[in-house]
């Protein structure tokens, strides 16, 4: 039971928790999850007392977030499966901006799609799947293979150890 600084972020982001909310949720001090998240890089396990980590952990787990490698996060819930070229949901979107550490400013110039589109992605919940009509969403995917990240499955994240 081993988190990364990548697992770490991406997990609140895609639940959409504050670190008060984490903190309170799964006891840790806040303190220490601002550490970890600042400190430690996206395939870099994070440091603290195991007592915490397990804390950590389990909260994640109990919430239906897997950690199967340093370098995966899956979301365990049912979902209908898709052709992985055009669709992305909403955990992954999510997942994989938070990954690549870009704001949605620099993001909407990465990949040409307003600010406010990429903010209504993130309103809907983790098993939505994306949908664009000003671009399509293999154009999003494509974005996000160049900083080195894929898609196994529809719920599920992989970077890739030079991310």
């Amino acid at each position: 039971m081993i988190l990364t600084g990548f697992q770490l972020r991406s997990a609140r982001k895609a639940l959409n928790l504050t670190l008060d909310k984490l903190s309170k949720s799964c006891e840790v001090s806040k303190i220490t999850l601002i550490r970890l998240e600042k400190n430690t890089s996206n395939l870099d396990y994070i440091k603290c007392y195991p007592t915490d980590i397990e804390k950590i952990y389990n909260f994640f787990i109990q919430q239906h977030i897997i950690f199967t490698d340093k370098n995966i996060i899956s979301l365990n819930l049912p979902i209908e499966n898709k052709s992985l070229d055009n669709n992305l949901t909403r955990f992954q979107f999510i997942v994989s901006r938070t990954a690549i550490n870009l704001s949605h400013r620099q993001l909407e110039k990465f990949i040409n799609l307003s600010y406010g589109a990429l903010r209504k992605f993130e309103t809907k919940n983790n098993l939505y799947y994306l949908q664009s009509y000003k671009l399509p969403i293999s154009d999003i995917i494509d974005a996000f293979h160049k900083f080195g990240i894929s898609y196994p499955n529809n719920l599920t994240v992989e970077i890739n150890t030079q991310s």
